[in-house]
């Protein structure tokens, strides 16, 4: 292993294994071990890999001699103090504030162990996987693998049967001491549950975090990321959701600057007529480089998925949306929408937009759209004409061109976040 960035995951990974042995449960040990040699065996993915190939992981080897701050403190606003704010970091999980009623919070090792299901590096389905590809399909998973192997903290957050949660639980992701922090968390919506979450992070150097989603029938977890990232600062991401029946899970996040800023969901309905909408926003400047990806693998009948994307590059900074819907035989009744619209605000910025669509099934509604362009002149002028200065005018088409990732669907919800994404 001479990459340095892969020499470094393996010895981390390692290291985990090695300390798990007697502190968790055995079949977990198995389990991080098995996921070490399946990233030993895979290896890091290059631009052949189709969800890397416009995002080089390798600039995560920039930050590995980062030095950390060590006095880091939680700053909390005044509309958060009546929260509760899970911290999580190398030290641990620290909870400020009470837990609302119905909610449970724990270490991620003692979560049971049908809560693991081992991710679909390939994808389910009849004929899908097994052709060729399927190992390189494998590599776009690395980061995940080195994470099950390696997570030294993460936790296990329980919401009761039908328990309507109206306080927002909000998650602080930061470091104090080492380069580069892989998290696991499990979150478990029982059935007929309702949570909505809000994360943010604060890296000092590489933070990797993965997250499974369970939704339960009838539960609904929506989650409001915001990940505005230091220069030299990295955060990646990789969401799996599940969804029973007549299930919903919605996300909002807002991502800008950042070494690297890269985050997947992959959303699995396991049951009929569930619904999943994500709005994604990008503010991609200086040297940052972003990246969101959504997939969703619709292999149940009456599912629905809606994602609208808006991203803006300018400077130097690259941006990369890409966005996959898969139908599978006998998933009739589905609804597939994705819109992905990009600003080009620089000659030197870069812009990759990808919408995809496999339908393999006959009941089907599905559109998809991608458009990369500028600001527009005319309503540039037509603020300019009436005394608004050619600044603050930029800055309100570029807001309006924002928010319609905020307004893609009527959740109550999404009104407070947008509220506190003007604030940033």
């Amino acid at each position: 292993m001479s990459d340095k960035l892969q020499t470094f995951w393996w010895q981390q990974a390692h290291q985990a294994v090695r300390d798990s042995a007697g502190r968790e449960p055995e079949w977990l040990t198995e389990y991080r071990s098995e996921q070490l040699d399946r990233f030993e065996a895979t290896g890091l993915p290059d631009k052949k890999v189709e969800l890397w190939k416009y995002t080089d992981i390798h600039r995560l080897e920039d930050l590995l001699d980062n030095s950390l701050e060590t006095d880091w403190e939680l700053q909390l606003d005044d509309d958060e103090q009546a929260r509760c704010v899970i911290v999580v970091s190398d030290y641990g999980i620290e909870v400020h504030g009470s837990l609302p009623t119905g909610v449970r919070l724990k270490p991620v090792a003692e979560a049971p162990r049908k809560l693991w299901k081992p991710f679909a590096y390939v994808e389910p389905g009849e004929g899908r996987g097994s052709r060729p590809g399927s190992q390189i399909q494998a590599r776009a998973y690395a980061h995940v693998m080195v994470n099950q192997a390696a997570f030294k903290t993460g936790f296990w957050l329980q919401v009761a049967e039908n328990t309507d949660v109206r306080r927002t639980i909000q998650v602080v992701y930061t470091q104090h001491e080492d380069t580069c922090l892989h998290v696991n968390n499990i979150i478990e919506m029982e059935p007929g549950s309702r949570l909505t979450l809000r994360q943010c992070a604060q890296p000092g150097a590489i933070i990797n975090v993965v997250n499974r989603q369970w939704c339960g029938e009838n539960a609904c977890l929506n989650v409001g990321n915001r990940h505005h990232l230091a220069e030299r600062s990295a955060f990646l991401t990789h969401t799996h959701t599940w969804l029973a029946e007549n299930a919903e899970q919605h996300s909002l996040t807002s991502n800008h600057a950042g070494h690297l800023s890269r985050h997947q969901q992959d959303v699995l309905p396991v049951a009929t007529n569930t619904r999943h909408s994500a709005g994604v926003i990008h503010r991609a400047d200086g040297s940052s480089h972003l990246c969101s990806i959504s997939q969703s693998l619709l292999h149940k009948p009456a599912a629905k998925t809606q994602v609208v994307m808006r991203a803006l590059a300018d400077d130097r900074a690259a941006s990369v949306v890409n966005c996959a819907g898969v139908v599978y035989p006998d998933s009739d009744d589905c609804v597939v929408d994705q819109s992905l619209k990009n600003l080009l605000l620089s000659d030197n910025a870069r812009v990759y937009s990808k919408p995809a669509l496999e339908i393999y099934a006959d009941e089907v509604e599905a559109a998809h759209g991608s458009t990369i362009g500028a600001l527009d002149e005319q309503a540039m002028f037509y603020l300019r004409a009436r005394g608004i200065p050619a600044d603050q005018a930029r800055d309100m088409l570029i807001q309006s061109f924002l928010s319609e990732a905020i307004e893609l669907d009527d959740a109550p919800w999404r009104h407070s976040f947008s509220e506190s994404l003007k604030a940033c």
